[in-house]
């Protein structure tokens, strides 16, 4: 499998190459990134049914050995509807990347011609404080920024998000909501904005 935008080697700056390879019967998934030049490489391995899991590990620890590289959970709620991102990101570009996300997010999911500025909830002058755990904003629809050390800190706040995000639609009784989320929340389009502004991986 191809992996595109993988960060360059932090040792040595080579070009990094992905490899999966199963094992026995395909029970067992080994996930590894090498740089071509150095061979410095990181490995993960788990079970065959969580190969996204398996994916999702090797890349984010490869990409936080380069320098300043951090790993953030990216959250955009509307009405019951929840698509998670899981992001590298530079401490010092973090907030602009965020501010820039929530302006696209809320321009999308605002309904046209919105007179409101724009709403950067904790990432706002009055309440951003750099090197929190999480970053809330409340608008036309939530968006949150968890940052996390691991794929595996961060993995059961995206299970939990999907959950409550399936018995909300089973509980919700409102007409025309399905339209707006269709209409404001297509996942597509949402995965377009932030694909645009963070590294995901």
């Amino acid at each position: 499998m191809q992996i595109d935008n993988l960060p360059d080697c932090p040792c040595c700056g080579g070009e990094a190459e992905y490899i999966e390879t199963m094992y026995g019967a395909g029970m067992l998934l080994s996930a590894s990134i090498r740089c071509r030049d150095c061979d410095l490489h990181i490995e993960h391995r788990g079970v065959a049914g969580k190969i996204a899991d398996t994916r999702a590990k090797v890349i984010a620890a490869w990409s936080c050995r380069v320098p300043k590289n951090k790993l953030c959970l990216i959250v955009s709620q509307y009405y019951y509807s929840r698509y998670c991102f899981l992001a590298v990101y530079n401490p010092d570009t973090f907030r602009a990347q965020a501010m820039a996300c929530v302006a696209a997010l809320e321009d999308y999911k605002r309904p046209q011609g919105d007179p409101r500025s724009i709403n950067y909830g904790d990432l706002s002058d009055e309440w951003y404080r750099k090197g929190a755990r999480r970053y809330n904003v409340n608008d036309s629809g939530d968006i949150y920024f968890v940052m996390g050390d691991s794929v595996d800190e961060l993995l059961p706040e995206i299970r939990d998000y999907y959950q409550s995000a399936e018995r909300e639609r089973h509980l919700d009784r409102r007409k025309g909501t399905a339209k707006k989320i269709a209409l404001h929340h297509q996942a597509s389009v949402v995965y377009g904005i932030v694909k645009s502004i963070f590294n995901l991986i």
